[in-house]
Formats: structure tokens, sequence, C-alpha cells
């Protein structure tokens, strides 16, 4: 019965070299029939240097199908191809359908070929081809080299782009690429991940980019954040992530309300997360009664959270209530001391049965015996309200704060390659 249902062979991910896989890839080529093709080849474990000659071959064969591909993502840091098959394997593909590109690859810099030309040089001339031909081209992954090839900027398609990927990207002083994004007129998401220093002469809040609503950074440190949010004009943001490794270190804070600030926007959903923060609260509380946030529907905070920022999320506490309409609540890494029931009294009062919305509460406790405390709290309340509401309490471990530190973000990951992970 599989066999004749064509939208379940139309998405191929391609994770493997081994000998058999080129005959596994032409059988879904083949049931796919005429669908579009979504085509990812990316890094897997079992990749091993001989497989780069078969992974070629399966180049070919995705290569015959190329005016059904709506989706062509090539991301092989791991292993090593032969440059000059995989241009033969691409250099005469048309891709009429073509939406989605990603297209990285790991060659050997010190080969030659016939001619003089490189496979860097091999390399770019079939990226910019695919980018020219694809007239319907709305969907980008790029990675460093942008900015030093002016051919290649010309060929991008900016003002048609809707999504941009990023990573591992280091961002030259007085960027070509980020003067080119002023032409983003349908950009709806930016996602960066920002390697090394950043330049630090870039005009503050220059480039404004309207019709942007999700935007999600991760970085190296939070000066480099801080540097890369300042360029920027967002006045029509909705989801803003930010991941950094030094969130809160002295003399280098996240300059959340800074920025708020100057783009005003409504967002609805805020995702703050560090590996070395010690004290969330500290933090949280310069930015949680910003107008910006009032709106929030789902709030992620990552970094260590003490007993204290429950209450000041609780509804009918003291002063304001903060972020009223908030539906989904994520706390990674919580640490309550001695104290317990403040998370249970903050979902109790943000549950409202009569409102048609269910409340769901995300918990990371580092310590199982503060988790089973906070249950029982829970479970004895008594209230009806919280048996309302999706409760996920979970035990992540002492020691080492975790947060999930694998950000994938259209079928890749956002830190391959950065020495800082």
């Amino acid at each position: 019965m599989a066999f004749g249902e064509a939208n379940l062979w139309s998405t191929i991910y391609v994770t493997n070299g081994s000998p058999g896989f080129p005959d596994l890839l032409q059988l879904w080529l083949t049931n796919s029939g005429s669908r579009s093709l979504k085509l990812v080849f990316r890094d897997g474990p079992d990749y091993i240097e001989r497989d780069g000659d078969v992974v070629v071959a399966m180049l070919h064969l995705a290569a015959a199908h190329s005016h059904r591909w709506s989706t062509f993502k090539v991301r092989l840091r791991s292993l090593r191809l032969p440059g000059k098959g995989v241009y033969d394997a691409l250099k005469n593909v048309e891709t009429p359908n073509l939406i989605g590109l990603a297209y990285s690859f790991n060659w050997n810099p010190d080969v030659v070929l016939e001619g003089g030309s490189s496979f860097h040089d091999l390399f770019m001339e079939t990226c910019k081809r695919l980018v020219k031909q694809s007239l319907r081209l709305r969907e980008m992954q790029m990675w460093s080299t942008m900015d030093h090839d002016l051919d290649f900027l010309s060929a991008i398609p900016f003002p048609r782009l809707s999504v941009m990927t990023l990573p591992v990207v280091y961002i030259l002083e007085h960027s070509r690429f980020l003067a080119n994004l002023s032409h983003c007129a349908c950009l709806r998401t930016l996602t960066i991940s920002l390697a090394g220093n950043q330049p630090q002469s870039s005009p503050h809040y220059a480039l404004a980019i309207p019709s942007l609503r999700n935007l999600n950074v991760i970085g190296f440190s939070t000066a480099h954040v801080n540097t890369f949010l300042r360029v920027f004009h967002l006045p029509s943001l909705q989801h803003l992530s930010v991941h950094t490794n030094s969130l809160f270190l002295p003399g280098s804070p996240l300059a959340l309300v800074e920025v708020l600030d100057h783009w005003q926007p409504t967002l609805l959903s805020l995702e703050l997360r560090d590996e070395q923060s010690s004290r969330l609260d500290l933090f949280f509380s310069s930015w949680a009664r910003h107008p910006a946030v009032q709106s929030l529907i789902y709030l992620r905070v990552g970094g260590l959270h003490s007993a204290n920022i429950f209450p000041t999320l609780t509804l009918g506490s003291p002063g304001p209530s903060l972020m009223p309409q908030l539906q989904r609540i994520h706390a990674e890494t919580v640490h309550l001391g001695y104290e317990c029931g403040g998370l249970t009294m903050m979902a109790l009062s943000r549950s409202n049965p009569w409102s048609g919305l269910r409340l769901s509460v995300e918990a990371d406790f580092l310590l199982e015996e503060e988790l089973v405390r906070e249950t029982e709290f829970w479970d004895k309340c008594g209230d009806d309200r919280l048996r309302k509401v999706d409760r996920r309490f979970r035990w992540i471990g002492a020691g080492e704060r975790k947060l999930e530190r694998e950000f994938m973000f259209q079928d890749f990951s956002m830190i391959q390659g950065r020495p800082s992970y």
C-alpha cells in the first residue's frame, strides 16, 4: 500500500554514504512519481572517507529529477567530497520549482584542476547558477563566504526571500551583506549563529526590516549578540529567541531593554537562554515589566532559576500583573532552594478553565528532591483548576546546568563547526 502513496516518498533525507544507499535513493525517487521533491543531504554519524564517491553518485541520481525539486539542501561538513564529481553532478541541473536552497560542502582547498580552477571556484559557480535560475526561490541558507563574493551577493534575490538562515557566520566590518538586508521586503524569519568577534562600528538601529516577524540569534557571547541586535530596527517583530554562553557575566548584560525601547514591538513569544547564567531572576526583573512583552503567549527562560521568579509571574500578586496572556511557560534549570509551592501558585493564578485555553507549564529541575516536593505541593493543593494545566516536570540532574545545546533549524545544526561549543 505504501508504494502507491507518492506523498510518502517525496521527502528524502540522505545521512549515509554506504554502497547500498544509491539503490535506496533511486527507489524513493521512482516511488515519488511526479510529486515535488524535498531533498536534504546532511552529516550523519556513519559517514567514512570512502563514502564521498557514493554521495556523488546519489547527487547524480537526484540531479536527474531537478525539475521536481522544491527544496534542495546540502550541508556536508564532516565528509570531504570529490569536488569535480559534485560539479559534474550539478552543473546542468534545471530548477524551475526550487523554493528552498542550502548549499555547503567540504572540499580540498589545495587541489587545482586543469585550467587553474579550484574546487572553491566550481562550488561558487554552481551555487550562483542555482540561485540565479531558481525564480521561485524564497528560502536560503548561507555561510560566511557570502561577504567575500560580490557576484554571489548580487545573485541573491533579497527582495523576495521570506526565510534566511545563517549558520556560524562572521559578519565583516561595513558588511555588504547587512547592507543588502535593507532590500528584504518579504523577509519573515531570520535565524543566525554568530562566530567569534563581531564588528563594533555598525550604526545603531539604522537597518530597518519592517517585514521581519521571527528572529533567532545564537551568540558566542552577549557582547556579540548586542552588537548584532543594535544594527536593526524591527518594529513588527513577534518572536524573539536568544541563546548565549555568557549572558550574565559582569559588564556584558544582554541589552534587551535597550533594543525593545528602540524597536517597540509587540512580542508574542520570547526565549532567553544562557548556559552560564547563575541568577536569572536578577536579570528577569529588568525586562519583565517592559510594554513589549506584556502580550506574550509563550515564555521560555533558560538559566538558573531561584524561587523568586515565580511570584513575580503570579497574577494577583502585589503590583501590576505581568504578561497576563501567557499560555505556555517553560522554565529551564530550576533550583528552588528551601522554598516550594511558588511554581504551583503561579500556575494556579494563570489557570482559567472558562477561557477555553489550556495553560502549559514546563519545568526542568536540577535536584530530584525539589521536583518531588513541588509535585507533592501541586497534587495536594486540591484545586480543580490545576487539573486543567498541562504540567511537565522533569529532573535533568545536578552538576553542570543543562540546556538543550543542539540547535536545529531548517534541517541543519546552527552550531556545527563552532569551537566554542
